[in-house]
């Protein structure tokens, strides 16, 4: 009975094949405001139900409400589409957001954004165009 090939040799083969046979970069895909029909957007608030479970037969641990909104809206004389987020659980919000895109090409223009976890609050805010984040 032959004894199954252990130790470094399968190592050593796998990093001689790398070597030998470097894998090719992926061409980058541009995508354009075209691309993505912002044409067909169109406001909408929405809520739905998550779940949060365990391990396989755990049953629900936490269920928590989340609620968005897209929006169009006029955000510092520009046309700009916000989309607005809140999770709430049964202890109160754990989560807000609010992104504004420019309607045009959905570039982010700010972001702002507040975690409750363990008690503590955590925002942060962020204008891209600025250069400008707090954490």
């Amino acid at each position: 009975m032959r004894t199954p090939v252990s130790g470094p040799i399968p190592f050593l083969v796998l990093a001689l094949s790398a070597a030998a046979f470097p894998a090719l970069a992926a061409e980058p895909y541009r995508v354009t405001p075209s691309d993505l029909h912002l044409e067909y957007l169109r406001p909408a608030r929405l809520s739905y139900l998550v779940y949060m479970h365990g391990g396989p037969g755990t049953g629900v641990r936490r269920a928590v409400l989340s609620s968005f909104e897209v929006a169009q809206e006029t955000v510092d004389g520009r046309p700009a589409w916000v989309i607005t987020h809140h999770w709430e659980d049964a202890d109160g919000t754990m989560h807000t957001a609010r992104t504004v895109h420019a309607a045009t090409d959905v570039a982010t223009l700010s972001q702002e954004s507040t975690w409750v976890r363990s008690g503590k609050r955590m925002s942060s805010s962020v204008v891209p165009a600025e250069g400008r984040g707090i954490a």
